[in-house]
């Protein structure tokens, strides 16, 4: 059986013949995940605490979240794991080499496939899947939710941890599941259209227009008492969570595959 595969994305989104064109060049089929938008996203909202994190989540961020969530929830209610990613991921036709392994894997939660040009802490030790990608276990990320593996064990304990936690911004929520059994593939498969110019893609002025982030963090949000006590806390963590694992792996730039994998 083939992994399931679903693009969070807007009815109206821009971004939807970018990935039709894209996933008809990889020949995979995909699901199209109706995203939640920012003049709805209150009505899905049950019991989740957006005040607990270290600033002010925007309206667009909350959105966001709980189209991750939806697709979370997909693969608790369907039993089987699927690859998430969002409208704007680009990504490496080594995943051919991927999909087909997934099904042989075990004791594994959650699976990374972005980098978006920032160090993550992961362990020396890796396992070869394909020719072209290894997995590493991912003991620390900052930041990325454009594309990752997601099995429903990996699934449960994300709702759980929203439980005990309540929320923060979907890649940030990743990382502080604790409890996520979380791996890297070497290189990354996946990087966000907004990273073709950093990592000097050909072309990638291209895609100027279909890049622009709806989430972005570039405006200072307003801080209350509680999320400034709340980074303190957060920031303290992940300070002593850096210093532990460096224990077990090392801090390290994740290549991206070659870039002639990738569909442009």
């Amino acid at each position: 059986m083939g992994l399931k595969i679903l693009i969070i994305s807007l009815r109206e989104s821009n971004r939807r013949n970018f990935q039709d064109i894209q996933f008809k060049q990889l020949g995979l089929e995909f699901s199209y995940l109706e995203a939640i938008n920012t003049e709805n996203y209150q009505k899905y909202i049950t019991n989740e605490n957006f005040d607990h994190w270290e600033r002010t989540i925007k309206p667009t961020e909350r959105a966001c979240y709980l189209s991750h969530k939806k697709a979370w929830m997909w693969v608790i209610e369907n039993n089987q794991p699927a690859l998430i990613l969002e409208d704007d991921a680009l990504i490496s036709r080594y995943i051919l080499e991927l999909i087909p392994t997934i099904k042989k894997l075990n004791s594994i939660d959650y699976i990374n496939l972005e980098n978006r040009g920032r160090k993550k802490i992961v362990s020396n030790q890796f396992f070869s899947v394909s020719k072209n990608i290894e997995l590493r276990k991912l003991f620390h990320d900052t930041t990325g939710a454009a594309g990752y593996i997601l099995f429903p064990s990996g699934a449960k304990k994300l709702i759980s941890c929203e439980a005990k936690k309540g929320v923060a911004i979907a890649d940030a929520q990743i990382s502080n599941c604790r409890k996520l059994a979380s791996y890297q593939t070497c290189p990354a498969l996946i990087i966000q259209l907004d990273m073709c110019n950093y990592y000097n893609f050909p072309n990638s002025q291209n895609f100027t227009n279909i890049s622009l982030s709806t989430v972005s963090s570039e405006s200072k949000q307003k801080k209350s008492f509680k999320n400034k006590v709340n980074r303190i806390k957060s920031q303290a963590n992940i300070g002593i969570r850096r210093i532990v694992f460096r224990m077990f792996g090392k801090e390290r730039f994740i290549k991206i595959a070659n870039k002639k994998t990738f569909h442009l």
